[in-house]
């Protein structure tokens, strides 16, 4: 309950210097925590790619298992039980990515930003530099 409090408290203090992305970020991790559920939630940005939720879900790309879910602005959330299930899923999309014959699709493409995204993620660069 604590961290709760601390979250809430955080909200109030921040919520008029916070753009409202970001504090729909920080309220999808607080309700995470609230529900007891410790995800890591790696945001694959839109900018500087084409990938957004909705050209995943058009691609049919392959979901890690605990699923992906959409910011406001349509980014792209991959969400995972913890930074072995991120670099293990990475792993998969790059097995994924050097069987496609055409390297110019849209499709390998997105395929190398959720890539890139996985392994720029300060928890998952950490993660590795310990193992």
């Amino acid at each position: 309950m604590e961290e709760c409090q601390m979250i809430v408290t955080c909200l109030k203090i921040n919520l008029l210097k916070t753009p409202l992305l970001l504090l729909c970020s920080y309220i999808a991790v607080a309700f995470d925590g609230i529900k007891g559920n410790k995800m890591l939630r790696i945001t694959v940005p839109s900018s500087g790619s084409d990938l957004t939720f909705s050209t995943f879900e058009k691609y049919g790309l392959p979901a890690p298992m605990n699923g992906v879910d959409a910011e406001v602005n349509d980014d792209l959330v991959l969400k995972f039980e913890d930074e072995e299930e991120a670099v293990t899923y990475a792993e998969q999309l790059e097995m994924l990515s050097n069987g496609l014959n055409d390297k110019s699709t849209p499709q390998y493409l997105a395929i190398g930003d959720m890539i890139m995204a996985i392994r720029n993620d300060e928890f998952v660069v950490n993660y590795n530099e310990e193992n």
